[in-house]
């Protein structure tokens, strides 16, 4: 009903005056029956609050520093006034939305056409102007033009203002120079007061505002399919959310040094006042007593004795700073030592396990890998060296400033059980293991060479005796299946055979001390020949 529309109407305006803002000969009827003028002028009205007057640059008016903020956007860029300005704008802050050098400024209506484009699909702006009435009117809509204009200022200037505000804050903040007076120190209490009850508030309202305007516009650009908006680097939420967690940092701590100091003065006047009275109190008697002047030369005596005393303290005091001093060093030397010893300590305990190190081999492949092996360890040592000279270093340094400054160290290094003396003791067992190595390892070589001599002697033995063998019982079972010639004839030629094996087993015999040979050396393979002494005595 009509009365309701009113009653809703007037809620808004309610609302909208208490904002601040003013409204003229407007009222609810008006707007409920449809008065276009004043529905305009309403309009107007809240955008210029709510779009546009918040808008301030280095404190100029609203559309002076919309004008100044826009300048200073594109000053890096030619042509801007041919049409240019929005797409320019939109280049600074996202140069991935659009290619400005592929921009034509005797295309003005084009240019115009692809920044609203752009705005509309990529920044949320909804398009508001209409390109061939800008260019073809002498002078557009000057209303019409801050309005949109202020849509891309809130688009790409509320993090930029957020963040320098709050670059602007934080040495105000920082800055911890009490002042002389409680008075003074009072006021400054008054000015944070204000600051958290004024001045702040309305940039926790922005900073949740640009939260909220950058989730709805993810939200609706993954809806539609579109590339998420990036802001620029140092604009990103987080930087935001960094930059504010810092500021209240800084500001807790602010809050208790002002108190602190307020504390400190209020006890400092309190300490004056006691001073004053008796002060006073000694002044009145003076003026009566006879002998006031021995009294106040004692007096200046206790003062002296009490500033002297002051000096010593004070003098101690810095000795003692520097021998702490020192001492801190001392334990980062310690804690460094610490960390760099046992490491090596580890890789010592390691090299002396693996030098001395049982090991079995069967042929000369298999010992020249190990000695590969060695001379590479072998190779790791100077550098190892390199790194027992700098831990001895570490050790040196903290000596060289005991002896120094006449410090006396007790007891041993608090982060560690290893002691100089132990590197050096390990790292000399290591260097005599070395050499305990190469003379094991050279040894196994001459085993394993006379091992492959015995191999390739018994193996050329046994690659001719084999034939030999396998040739002589061929010719021998023919004969026995040969039934020509007369038993005498074939008696013969099997003596003949016997006699050429009797001869022949001078070579057996020497095989077979080869055999021997190979089985007291224990080798058990022979990759020279396929025969062995067992073939050979069946």
């Amino acid at each position: 009903m009509r009365f309701h529309k009113i009653a809703n109407v007037n809620k808004a305006l309610d609302f909208i005056a208490s904002k601040g803002v003013k409204l003229v000969s407007i009222g609810a009827e008006e707007i409920v029956d449809g008065n276009v003028k004043m529905t305009l002028g309403m309009i107007w009205t809240i955008i210029l609050r709510f779009a546009i007057q918040d808008i301030s640059v280095e404190e100029t008016s609203a559309k002076e520093g919309l004008l100044l903020w826009c300048q200073r956007k594109t000053a890096p860029y030619r042509n801007v006034n041919d049409g240019l300005a929005l797409c320019a704008l939109i280049h600074r802050h996202r140069p991935d939305l659009i290619d400005y050098s592929k921009l034509r400024k005797d295309d003005p209506i084009g240019n115009l056409n692809t920044a609203f484009e752009v705005a509309e699909k990529y920044l949320d702006i909804p398009k508001m102007l209409d390109a061939e009435d800008i260019v073809n009117t002498p002078k557009p809509d000057e209303k019409a033009i801050m309005t949109y204009v202020s849509c891309f200022y809130h688009a790409f200037a509320g993090a930029e203002q957020l963040l320098e505000w709050i670059r602007r804050t934080i040495p105000w903040l920082e800055n911890r120079v009490a002042e002389q007076t409680m008075r003074a120190m009072q006021q400054k209490l008054e000015d944070f007061r204000d600051y958290r009850r004024i001045h702040k508030p309305p940039r926790v309202q922005e900073k949740c505002q640009l939260e909220i305007n950058f989730n709805t516009l993810q939200t609706k650009l993954r809806l539609s399919n579109r590339p998420a908006f990036m802001p620029s680097e140092g604009k990103m939420v987080s930087d935001i959310a960094n930059a504010w967690k810092g500021l209240e940092q800084v500001e807790k701590g602010y809050e208790e040094w002002l108190l602190t100091e307020i504390r400190r003065l209020e006890r400092l006047d309190h300490l004056a006042e006691k001073f004053k009275q008796k002060c006073g109190l000694h002044e009145s008697w003076t003026a009566d007593y006879h002998d006031a002047a021995t009294v106040n030369t004692r007096c200046q005596g206790i003062c002296d004795q009490w500033d002297n005393l002051g000096t010593l303290t004070q003098k101690r005091r810095d000795a003692l700073e520097r021998v702490e001093k020192l001492w801190e060093t001392i334990d980062q030397l310690y804690l460094e030592f610490a960390k760099r010893a046992a490491p090596f300590n580890n890789w010592m305990d390691g090299a002396m396990e693996d030098l001395q190190d049982m090991f079995i081999v069967h042929s000369i492949e298999e010992i020249q890998s190990l000695i590969t092996a060695h001379d590479q360890f072998k190779a790791t040592l100077p550098e190892a060296d390199k790194e027992r000279i700098a831990i001895m270093g570490i050790q040196n340094e903290i000596t060289k400033i005991a002896q120094t400054y006449g410090i006396k160290l007790v007891g041993v290094n608090p982060y560690t059980v290893l002691s100089p003396q132990d590197i050096t003791n390990k790292w000399e067992a290591v260097k005599q293991l070395v050499p305990l190595r190469d003379q094991m390892l050279q040894e196994e070589v001459a085993r394993q060479q006379a091992n492959e001599r015995l191999r390739r002697s018994f193996a050329a033995q046994a690659n001719i005796i084999g034939p030999w063998i396998q040739t002589k019982m061929e010719e021998i079972g023919h004969v026995s299946v040969d039934i020509s010639g007369s038993l005498e004839e074939q008696m013969n030629n099997l003596k003949q055979y016997e006699q050429n094996i009797i001869n022949y087993k001078s070579n057996i015999d020497k095989l077979e001390g080869d055999h021997q040979l190979i089985q007291e050396a224990l080798i058990f393979d022979n990759k020279h020949t396929n025969y062995t002494m067992e073939v050979f005595t069946q």
